[in-house]
Order: structure tokens, then sequence, then C-alpha cells
């Protein structure tokens, strides 16, 4: 009996022997290769930090652009307003500019019809004393009728040639009558000849220009000359 129990010790702990086994971890990568795994998640940690904040900078700096976008539509909104209202402005400034000169041509041709009447005023006293002093009713027989009505118009204006003229007086008279002739407005030759005769006044430039002598050879003072000057103004 005691050698059998001790036999079949020895056999049960040779069998749970065999049975027992231990599982020992093995390393799945190199050393080198675990270097190059954690050099590349560095690598990856850092982009992605990098790309964060990219991300973050590009979104603040649309955020301002956005901000700036809407400062300028403001901006723009306001200029388009102000625009309108200054050519509104400018267009009441322009319509009043376009009275004010309406206003200014219908003065400018009354003052124009005020001194085309003055002007006829001077020229039919110069003539009519010019008719009287060289009988021009003879000299320009043809215009006879019309200096005839010529000495029987009256006005306020005083005589052009005066009794104590000198020649030389008489002659640098008749050479302003000739110039003041010469250029006169077409105004005032439509009104003479639709008062006396087409061509009279021509009639009288060259009634004048062979009847005168330049007033470069004048002998009267540059006084005399301004005042004989000063009846036309």
């Amino acid at each position: 009996m005691g050698k059998k129990k001790q036999d079949d010790v020895t056999t049960l702990l040779s069998q749970s022997s065999s049975m027992v086994q231990v599982t020992i971890p093995q390393i799945i990568m190199s050393q080198q290769e675990y270097i190059t795994l954690t050099q590349e998640n560095i690598k990856l940690k850092t982009r992605v930090a990098e790309l964060e904040h990219n991300e973050a900078d590009l979104t603040l700096r649309v955020s301002e652009k956005n901000r700036e976008i809407e400062q300028i539509k403001s901006e723009n909104e306001m200029l388009r307003q102000k625009i309108s209202h200054l050519e509104e402005i400018i267009d009441q400034q322009n319509k009043k500019i376009d009275i004010q000169n309406n206003e200014i041509i219908t003065l400018k041709g009354r003052l124009d019809e005020k001194d085309a009447k003055e002007k006829i005023s001077k020229l039919i006293i110069a003539i009519q004393d010019l008719n009287f002093s060289e009988q021009l009713e003879q000299q320009i027989s043809i215009y006879s009728r019309q200096l005839s009505k010529f000495r029987k118009d009256k006005n306020n204006e005083h005589h052009y040639f005066i009794n104590n003229d000198t020649s030389e007086q008489l002659n640098y008279k008749k050479n302003l009558i000739l110039e003041q002739l010469k250029n006169v407005t077409p105004q005032i030759t439509n009104k003479f000849e639709k008062k006396y005769s087409k061509g009279f006044i021509d009639a009288i430039i060259q009634y004048l220009k062979l009847h005168t002598n330049p007033t470069t050879l004048t002998t009267l003072t540059t006084e005399e000359q301004e005042e004989i000057a000063e009846w036309w103004e």
C-alpha cells in the first residue's frame, strides 16, 4: 500500500508539471522602427499644431476682412447718398445759373439796344452836322431825300461840329465819323438801312474817305484829340 501511494503521487506531480506553460511577451518592432515611428508621431503632431494655428489665423483674418467689407459697404452707401445730395444741389445751382444767364442775356440785350440807340443818336447828329457843313444833300444827291430826313430828325445830343472848329478839328472829327461808321454793328446798320435807305452808310463812308486827310498828319494835340473823342463816349 505504501509504495503504491508514493507512485501515484509521483505520477500526479509529473502530470501537473507537464500542464503548466509560461508565455513570454515578444517585442513587435525593432528599436530603429520604434524611433522612426516616434519621430513620425512628433512630425504629425507638429503639423497638426501648425494647421490648427493657420486655421485660427485664417479665421481671424477672414473675420477682419468681413468686418472691413461691411465697413466699406456702409461707407459706400453713405458716399452714394452724399453724391446724390450733392448732385441734387448742383442741379439746382445749374438751374439757377441758367435762369441768371437768361436774365444776363436779356439785360445784355437791353443794354446793347440802349447802346445802339445812343450810337445811332450820335451818328445822326454827326451826319446832320456833316450835311450842314459840307452840303451833303448836294454832294451825295442820290441820298438827298434821306439827308433831308436826317436834317429833320431831332434828339437831345449837342452838336458834333461847332462854328469855331478849325479845319484840323473838322478833319479830325470827320475821321472819327468815318471810323465810327466803319465799325458799326450789323444791328445798327440794319436799323439805319431800315429807317433811311440800304447802302446809305456805305455812301457816307465813301464820301468821307475822299474828303478827309489821315489823322496821322494832324497837328492837334493829344488833349484836343481826346476832347473830340469824348463826344462819342
